[in-house]
């Protein structure tokens, strides 16, 4: 049964009016044009300091590292999600913290360029020189995570990597992916009347900017057209009660047909990108999660 605290914060999201630009063309061409000359992103330093975060130049892109001196063997790439627009949320870095504390290994989390004033190609080109250095400096094993476009993000990056016979992550943990970037799909439309976070019109003119001079049903913008053997172990979160669960039951369904296991989870009347929210049923994807992160790791959890 669902939790009472799911069904208020969904509440608060739907009174916040978040999806209200994902329905028009005027108001997402003005929060878009509303984005063209925002600050630099930075976290707070009492923030870092409290959680121990250190802070990265990795070229031109600023990196977050949490459990800097974690010797488990195990790095995690996390690619927060923000449908290529949106910076972190409050939400990411409290999930972020909870998984270097009770796993102990080192987190990346990368401030990868993003729309208005970069597309894709910008953002492969900071991704691939911060891969290069973080397997100079952990060349034991990677995990990719990612939420929402981050989640899709993460999948894509991890194609472009088998394509060109590099190393990949041992695992992909992904939350509410975004797939495939054409939103054409009709299933969509009946979800979107559900979804209190995001609409079809609105995330396919962000696609549009995002894939740039490529196809939306390009792999690197659209992992779901891309290989999907040998990547690593996949496991998906989702809820029934956002537009993305279209993605990721055709990337499921597509699983089976080609032969590749993942571990799949559908969450009854969750939202998107529900694992990060301060509810019972993220509680039991953290778990989840925490069993993959550390299994065959002799750590000591902090709790």
């Amino acid at each position: 049964m669902r939790s009472w605290q799911s069904r208020v914060f969904e509440k608060i999201v739907v009174l916040s009016g978040r999806k209200k630009k994902f329905l028009s063309v005027t108001s997402m061409q003005a929060f878009i044009d509303g984005n063209r000359n925002r600050a630099r992103y930075t976290l707070k330093p009492a923030y870092m300091k409290k959680h121990h975060i250190l802070t990265l130049l990795n070229d031109e892109m600023e990196v977050y590292v949490l459990n800097s001196n974690s010797n488990t063997g195990k790095s995690i790439l996390y690619l927060p999600g923000g449908a290529y627009i949106n910076e972190p949320t409050n939400f990411h870095w409290r999930y972020i913290v909870k998984l270097a504390k009770k796993t102990g290994h080192k987190i990346y989390v990368p401030i990868y360029p993003k729309l208005p004033n970069f597309t894709h190609e910008d953002c492969y080109k900071q991704l691939n020189l911060l891969y290069l250095d973080v397997l100079r400096k952990d060349p034991n094993e990677l995990i990719f995570m990612g939420d929402s476009a981050g989640g899709g993000l993460a999948l894509a990056f991890a194609q472009t990597l088998f394509l060109a016979n590099r190393k990949g992550p041992s695992k992909l943990i992904l939350f509410s992916p975004w797939l495939d970037l054409s939103a054409d799909d009709p299933a969509y439309i009946e979800l979107e009347t559900i979804d209190p976070m995001i609409g079809s019109l609105g995330a396919k003119m962000l696609g549009e900017l995002w894939a740039a001079q490529v196809e939306l049903s390009n792999p690197l913008v659209s992992p779901m057209y891309g290989p999907i053997k040998q990547l690593g172990k996949i496991s998906i979160f989702v809820g029934t009660a956002e537009m993305l669960l279209i993605d990721a039951q055709r990337f499921h369904a597509r699983a089976q047909s080609e032969g590749v296991e993942i571990e799949y989870y559908e969450y009854e009347g969750m939202n998107h990108a529900f694992a990060l929210f301060p509810i019972p049923e993220a509680e039991d994807v953290l778990n989840k999660v925490i069993s993959l992160l550390i299994e065959d790791s002799e750590i000591l959890v902090l709790g």
